[in-house]
């Protein structure tokens, strides 16, 4: 409860006291969740929301609000509160965006070493933390810019590898539905073909398109400092431009050729491609904007 009330109280403040603004962005306190976690998580997408509303008028309430942030992802640890630390990172990022690089670089530095962290355990394949991640990770970028580069060879590998998903596809026959809605899972989602009756794991889905809309930023972001990583990303990202199952990966897709083709310009223009422009992916990227 005191957490919710320094929100308010911040909020208020950052929207210029005026209650119709702030209630514009605070969720409906008859909505807020039953447990503890469950409102501090919620108390965490309103502050966010209001820094990422308030932008640069933020500034002032950092100090007071950022240990506090701190605090939830370094021991928000055990499993019932997943859900809050994925929530800290969100909540970190909009804030150190809202603020700029300059209020920001100090604390981020410990944020970065904390996910840093976090990715080199072993988490479990339902843990929001994964997908909160790779969204974290690509604002910091954008706060931090160039600066962000040294961090490139820690966030690639795993953003890649979910880049890459194979779709968890389940085909049976439209007799045997059931099988398929009587599922515990609710990231299911079914469609019938004919007499087939095809049930798609959409959590899967959802994370490779997650992490296409991350490389896509990375690229806008860094620019020609994205050079070195084309090689890697043009191949899986060419054939994606065709992927059926979800229209969302295909439009990353689609948004992150221009921004690759870019980065090399600009790599090549600034020597910094070392003669490796006209590789195969490349010519690959350039292929792919025109199928």
């Amino acid at each position: 409860m005191q957490s919710l009330l320094l929100i308010l109280s911040i909020g208020l403040l950052a929207v210029g006291g005026d209650n119709r603004k702030l209630f514009e962005i605070i969720p409906d306190h008859e909505t807020l969740g039953n447990t503890i976690q469950e409102r501090e998580s919620e108390s965490l997408s309103a502050l966010a929301s209001v820094a990422d509303s308030s932008q640069a008028h933020f500034q002032k309430y950092y100090d007071a609000v950022m240990p506090y942030l701190k605090a939830i992802l370094m021991n928000a640890t055990d499993k019932a509160n997943r859900m809050l630390r994925a929530k800290s990172m969100e909540c970190i990022s909009l804030v150190g965006m809202a603020v700029g690089k300059d209020k920001f670089r100090d604390d981020a530095k410990q944020v970065m070493d904390v996910l840093l962290s976090l990715q080199g355990s072993q988490l479990e394949t339902d843990d929001p933390t994964i997908n909160y991640m790779l969204q974290a990770w690509a604002r910091l970028c954008k706060c931090l810019g160039q600066d962000f580069l040294p961090y490139m060879n820690v966030v690639m590998p795993p953003l890649l590898h979910s880049a890459q998903l194979k779709p968890d596809v389940t085909i049976t026959s439209a007799d045997s539905v059931a099988d398929i809605d009587e599922s515990d899972d609710e990231s299911i989602e079914t469609i019938q073909l004919g007499d087939k009756r095809i049930g798609i794991k959409t959590s899967v889905l959802e994370e490779k398109a997650t992490a296409c809309n991350m490389l896509c930023c990375y690229a806008d972001e860094l620019k020609e400092g994205f050079f070195p990583w084309i090689d890697q990303v043009a191949p899986i990202l060419v054939p994606l431009l065709k992927f059926y199952f979800h229209e969302e990966v295909r439009k990353a897709a689609v948004s992150a050729m221009p921004q690759l083709l870019r980065s090399a310009k600009l790599a090549v223009e600034k020597g910094q491609s070392q003669g490796l422009y006209h590789t195969s992916s490349n010519r690959g990227v350039t292929q792919g904007t025109r199928d």
